[in-house]
């Protein structure tokens, strides 16, 4: 079996085929339909939404022509996700879990349709908007906050398996010098590594194969023609 060393070029190669590979078997957090259901009527239904659409109703109802004051309230806008916050745990800090070195955890939720909101005028983005669980009425809260921690354990225990995976195949592609020791050690990692490096690693396994059908085609006893030759040599000096 030839020798293939394992270049750095190599190993990076095959880390980052073995992350994608981590990627598909793990996927990330997704909300699923029941919670983006529930978060969109926790949303709608909040008092600060009730109090929007009533500010709103309020200034249709009694704006006065060129005055402006219709500017001054809520537009609805169409929101394709919303980031949940809510108060970081001393673990969670501890972790270093928080955005930005803050306070809070922050939860991204994007929806599969468009959810239409009240929000201060000349809103930034039509794409994100932010909310804190305690902003829910009580009746959403509770449930919603059990979604949220749901979705940063998942979160969190992703990350760590990942990180973990990965300081192992690094430690491994690190500690191994050519191809056949990866393979010996990791034979799976063979689907992770260029087709040609494969072929090469066995390409003497193919000659001497090939040589060994030659002999045998012509009944070639390479003992005797070897002792012929050594006899041969040891008396003629």
């Amino acid at each position: 079996m030839a020798s293939v060393r394992l270049s750095q070029e190599m190993r990076t190669r095959i880390l980052s085929r073995a992350m994608d590979a981590f990627e598909v078997a793990n996927p990330k957090w997704k909300p699923s339909n029941d919670f983006q259901s529930k978060l969109k009527a926790a949303v709608t239904e909040s008092t600060f939404q009730k109090v929007a659409r009533q500010i709103r109703d309020i200034i249709s109802e009694n704006s006065v022509s060129g005055l402006g004051l219709e500017k001054m309230g809520p537009e609805d806008y169409r929101f394709t996700a919303l980031t949940i916050k809510r108060p970081a745990t001393d673990q969670e800090k501890t972790d270093r879990r928080t955005q930005w070195n803050e306070d809070h955890m922050e939860l991204n939720v994007e929806f599969d349709t468009p959810i239409s909101l009240w929000n201060k005028p000349g809103h930034y983005s039509s794409y994100d908007c932010e909310l804190w669980v305690n902003d829910l009425d009580n009746e959403h809260r509770t449930e919603i906050l059990e979604y949220v921690n749901e979705a940063h354990t998942s979160r969190h225990d992703r990350d760590d398996a990942e990180k973990q995976y990965r300081e192992q195949i690094t430690a491994l592609l690190q500690n191994c010098n050519t191809l056949k020791q990866l393979l010996e050690t990791w034979p799976a990692a063979e689907n992770l590594v260029d087709q040609e490096a494969i072929s090469k690693m066995h390409e003497k396994v193919t000659r001497v194969s090939a040589a060994k059908q030659r002999r045998e085609s012509v009944n070639f006893d390479a003992d005797a023609a070897n002792q012929m030759v050594l006899t041969a040599k040891l008396v003629g000096g």
